[in-house]
């Protein structure tokens, strides 16, 4: 039985290996070699342990980061927005507007961290900066935050109670 398995696995393995390259998705190459070079160099249950270890790091590291974003209006547009951060120089913002994007369920892992991510979003336009380099957005182009929260499909408690404390203040 284990072994027709495990010819299944490879006769599929160049497909996904295939398809990973072509998604330029190295992170889960290296994962995938790292616990075939363990089951096959060491033992299967090492590998099945590495695989369920890693992928449940994995899973909780991105569960635990929000992927908020800053939004910048595509010139000649009236409702085209995208995220301000990966091309500033060709989008235009909006006059005392800040608008922020938050493209996932707000839920009690991930919350943790937003409102001090919102906060280096006021000060510098961007999740990246450090908090101790001096402030870059004036505050006149904060006079007015909006959520695009359109990408939130589930929220807890802890979600809401931490977007009740940054609306009210």
């Amino acid at each position: 039985m284990i072994s027709v398995v495990a010819y299944s696995l490879i006769e599929e393995a160049p497909h996904d290996i295939l398809f990973f390259l072509r998604l330029r998705a190295l992170p889960e190459l290296f994962l995938m070699s790292l616990i075939f070079l363990a089951t096959i160099f060491y033992s299967l249950p090492l590998g099945i342990a590495l695989g369920i270890g890693l992928s449940l790091l994995s899973v909780i590291r991105h569960a635990t980061k929000p992927r908020i974003q800053i939004l910048g209006k595509v010139p000649g547009t009236d409702s085209v927005f995208e995220n301000a951060e990966l091309s500033p120089q060709s989008l235009e913002f909006v006059e005392g507007c800040l608008i922020v994007k938050i493209p996932e369920p707000l839920t009690f892992a991930n919350t943790g961290d937003l409102k001090g991510r919102l906060r280096r979003l006021e000060l510098y336009g961007t999740t990246t900066a450090h908090p101790a380099l001096p402030r870059v957005r004036n505050p006149e182009h904060n006079s007015n935050i909006i959520f695009d929260i359109h990408g939130v499909t589930g929220l807890d408690g802890s979600g809401a109670q931490v977007l009740t404390e940054i609306v009210e203040g």
